[in-house]
């Protein structure tokens, strides 16, 4: 992996993404409204269905509609598909998304994580410098609180082994053919560094100024919660969190950031 990107005053960038609603595309939009400024900004997006409140960050956008299969549980069948197929179009898909993007003069590619396998396919196929913006590492082929279980049937257990391991190459394959990795902190850059032994550079995530001042207003919440209430967002922490706090102290918390954008 490279790590050497010419920026240059004024600049045609392609952004490429193909998140959730949430706070990981709240960012792609702030950083194409900044950059939109000085740049001349279009996206590439894949998603279920066009959502035009995004129109206003960008020059052009691009949109193709990928449909994934539901799966919740309970259906092999679907499993399998989403495991095998499903891969297989997203990757020819990406692969069809770079040729547009690389014969229409792009100086540069802002690249944001995939829903589907984290670092995205389109990092192999782009001929142009490509920027990753790495908001976490894949998770689940990674994190202690992730491991499989004896608790887990055998065959199911060998079964998720195996993609996950194919996934965690897919993910790795595709972060190093970035030309240079940004992290969200220096948490992240650290984890990144040790999943895929690359060194990247930190960008925070800025706070728009001109929305967020201070106020003199008496404060009525002692713990904002930003997250879904499940444990990858780490909900189980704030409920351990609390639970130690003595009960004579009075705390109100507030949860929010299901359904975002």
């Amino acid at each position: 992996m490279q790590e050497r990107v010419l920026i240059q005053e004024s600049m045609k960038i392609a952004v490429f993404h193909e998140l959730h609603k949430g706070g990981a595309r709240r960012a792609v939009n702030e950083f194409a409204k900044r950059l939109k400024e000085q740049h001349e900004i279009d996206l590439y997006i894949v998603d279920e269905a066009e959502k035009k409140a995004e129109n206003k960050f960008f020059d052009n956008i691009f949109f193709y509609r990928f449909i994934p299969k539901k799966w919740s549980g309970g259906n092999w069948k679907i499993r399998l598909y989403k495991d095998t197929i499903e891969l297989y179009r997203i990757r020819r898909l990406h692969q069809q998304i770079a040729t547009e993007i690389n014969k229409n003069n792009y100086d540069l590619a802002f690249i944001h994580p995939s829903r589907y396998t984290q670092a995205p396919f389109i990092l192999q196929f782009l001929k142009i410098q490509k920027v990753y913006y790495c908001e976490e590492i894949l998770r689940i082929a990674y994190e202690s609180q992730f491991e499989l279980t004896a608790k887990i049937p055998f065959h199911k257990r060998i079964y998720e082994k195996l993609t996950r391991f194919i996934r965690k190459k897919i993910d790795k394959i595709n972060i190093l053919n970035a030309d240079l990795v940004l992290a969200n902190s220096e948490f992240t850059k650290k984890n990144i560094k040790n999943a895929y032994g690359v060194d990247c550079k930190v960008s925070y995530l800025g706070v728009d100024t001109d929305f967020f001042k201070p106020e003199k207003s008496k404060k009525d919440i002692d713990v904002l919660y930003i997250g879904a209430k499940d444990q990858v967002d780490g909900y189980d922490l704030l409920n351990n969190a609390l639970s130690l706090i003595p009960e004579k102290l009075s705390v109100k918390y507030h949860v929010t950031g299901e359904g975002w954008m």
